[in-house]
């Protein structure tokens, strides 16, 4: 009896002690599993934060408001990841520099996040058109390392091949042939096929934003590929109007289109003026025309209550999944509640898009190297092996790290009062084909 009051003494102690480790820390011992605490490594990374820019232009007076889907998106995102415990052992926090459509902002901007920020995130600046701060901008040992943007366009040839810039939607000119006489484009054209299927020997014009050269040229690529792919111009061709003008401006464009009956037009200017466009055409009675289509920037419902009945049939193309089938992808069902679905734009899904690049990028830091891995020259690095982003199924698959364009696309039409998927038709898809994509040669610098 005694040798057995003994032993339950003894597992009496045993189980105590176990207790007792179980609810008092553990010192942070040495060998496998163990990780630092947090600490400061990179300019806009300390112990407890990370601080990530937002350069977007917002307060202009040609269309006011123009990129706050940017700013939004990449706030709620942070709040959204800081609701989860953060980044990397660490609160994300968002700065805001308003680029306001001006080149002399958008330096100031830069400067500023290279100052106080890791990282550019969801950048939408118009008249980016100095690459220099973004790829000098010293890391925090003073290493020309450069600040890493990843942005929801560029315009610009340099900001397009910058090292440190990665773009959600790609441009067209492949970077290796920027200085050859001839530079190359990897056109989507893709919709063109789609639409010459729906409407044989179409022909017509393109109406483009006409305020800025770099914006000239880069429409220039997509012209080209939807000819080529079949669908003929009329007259010029390229119609180029200033997004401050007014609706008048836009008669000689319905004048040239009357003139050739023309069954097709492509309309790459500013929303409101996509439907100031579409009611003059009615109130005209321009009826030639079959097909009137636009990118994803005009998959926004100021088109619908702007244009009303007169933009029904509108097509639009989009390289992310429309929010009308959120419930198929949960990540832009996210997006939505975390800006609300009134705020919900194509530009703030791109932003939302390059945010879950960042949370993705800073993760697999962390995973290889512990949470302070993060500096700015290893997150340049890393980005440049991503291969296949869809931002958690939003996005057709695309090759961040090459810059290289995705081949997916889908259609959606303007059908009462509402966007409609019409290709391809199953919810939550993409067309996908190496064929989509043409490669074309252009000297847009003659």
């Amino acid at each position: 009896m005694q040798v057995l009051r003994q032993v339950r003494t003894a597992l009496g102690l045993l189980v105590v002690a176990a207790l007792v480790a179980a609810t008092v820390p553990a010192a942070a011992a040495p060998g496998a599993g163990s990780r630092p605490a947090p600490a400061a490594t990179e300019i806009g990374v300390s112990a407890t934060q990370i601080r990530i820019a937002v350069v977007a232009d917002v307060n202009n007076s040609v269309e006011p408001g123009l990129f706050q889907a940017n700013v939004d998106a990449v706030r709620a995102l942070a709040k959204q990841i800081n609701a989860h415990g953060g980044l990397a052992g660490r609160k994300v926090v968002v700065d805001f520099y308003d680029s306001q459509l001006s080149p002399t902002e958008t330096d100031n901007a830069i400067i500023q996040a290279c100052s106080h920020d890791f990282a550019m995130v969801g950048t939408g600046a118009s008249l980016l058109t100095d690459i220099t701060p973004l790829v000098t901008c010293p890391d925090q040992r003073g290493r020309p390392t450069g600040i890493p943007d990843l942005n929801t366009f560029a315009l610009d040839p340099g900001y397009q091949c910058s090292t440190v810039s990665f773009p959600i939607m790609p441009a067209a000119l492949d970077c290796s042939t920027r200085q050859d006489p001839t530079q190359q484009y990897r056109q989507l054209v893709g919709p063109a096929q789609y639409y010459l299927r729906q409407n044989r020997n179409l022909h017509g014009v393109y109406i483009l934003s006409g305020d800025v050269q770099s914006v000239k040229d880069a429409a220039l690529p997509l012209v080209s590929g939807y000819t080529k792919a079949g669908i003929k111009a009329d007259g010029p061709g390229t119609i180029f109007v200033s997004s401050l003008a007014p609706a008048s401006a836009l008669t000689p464009a319905l004048r040239t289109i009357q003139d050739h009956a023309s069954t097709f037009v492509y309309l790459g200017v500013a929303v409101s003026q996509i439907a100031s466009m579409r009611m003059e055409a009615a109130l005209q009675g321009v009826h030639s025309v079959k097909l009137w289509t636009c990118e994803f920037e005009c998959y926004d419902r100021t088109l619908l209550s702007d244009g009303k009945a007169d933009v029904d049939g509108q097509y639009i193309t989009s390289a992310t999944i429309p929010f009308e089938e959120a419930r198929t992808v949960p990540a832009l069902a996210q997006y939505l509640k975390g800006v609300g679905a009134a705020n919900a734009t194509g530009f703030g899904v791109q932003a939302w898009s390059a945010g879950l690049l960042f949370e993705q990028v800073v993760r697999s830091l962390v995973a290889a190297g512990g949470p302070n891995g993060l500096t700015r020259a290893a997150f340049l690095s890393s980005i440049r092996s991503v291969r296949g982003f869809t931002a958690e199924g939003i996005l057709g698959a695309t090759d961040i790290g090459t810059r290289t364009p995705t081949n997916c696309y889908l259609v959606l039409q303007v059908q009462h009062g509402r966007f409609v998927r019409v290709y391809p038709k199953a919810a939550g898809t993409f067309d996908c084909k190496a064929s989509n994509t043409r490669t074309i040669g252009l000297n847009l610098s003659q």
